[in-house]
C-alpha cells in the first residue's frame, strides 16, 4: 500500500464516522498541517499529524487543524491526541469539573486523574466526590 493509499483509507474512515469534514471550495483557507506518513516495519504505514502553533487571531481554531491533500481539504471534528497543545487542551477541558476537588483530593496529570489522601476514610470521601461530579 502507498502512502497516498494509506492516506486515502485513514481519510475515509475518519470521515464515515464523522472525525473530520470536507470543505468545498474554500478559498479563504491557507493554514494546514500535511499529515506525516511514517513507514513502520518496511511495508506498514501510521499517520501522524504534525501540530505548529500558528500566531493569528483571525482563524476559528479548527482551521489549525486543517489538513491539505493532493484531492481534497479536510478538517478533523475531534482534538488531535498526539499534538503539541493536546495534553493543554485535555487538561484544561477536565480541570473545571472537578474544581472543588482539584488540588485537595485530586490532580489532573495529563489525560489522567491523580486522587491523594492522609487516610482510607478521606480517599473513600475523594472518590465519592469525584464520581458524584458525574452525576450532577
Amino acid at each position: 500500500m502507498s502512502n497516498s493509499q494509506h492516506i486515502t483509507k485513514w481519510r475515509s474512515e475518519f470521515a464515515s464516522v464523522g472525525f473530520l469534514y470536507w470543505h468545498v471550495g474554500t478559498a479563504h483557507m491557507q493554514w494546514y498541517y500535511a499529515p506525516l506518513v511514517s513507514k513502520n516495519h518496511h511495508t506498514r504505514f501510521s499517520t501522524q499529524v504534525h501540530l505548529k502553533p500558528i500566531l493569528t487571531d483571525s482563524l476559528p481554531t479548527t482551521l489549525i487543524f486543517t489538513q491539505y491533500e493532493n484531492s481534497t481539504v479536510y478538517t478533523p471534528t475531534r482534538v488531535l491526541m498526539g499534538g503539541s497543545d493536546s495534553v493543554a487542551y485535555c487538561k484544561s477541558s477536565v480541570q473545571p469539573l472537578f474544581e472543588d476537588l482539584l488540588y485537595n483530593a485530586l490532580l489532573v496529570w495529563i489525560d489522567n486523574l491523580l486522587g491523594h489522601a492522609k487516610s482510607d476514610g478521606d480517599r473513600v470521601h475523594a472518590l465519592s466526590q469525584s464520581t458524584a461530579s458525574f452525576n450532577g
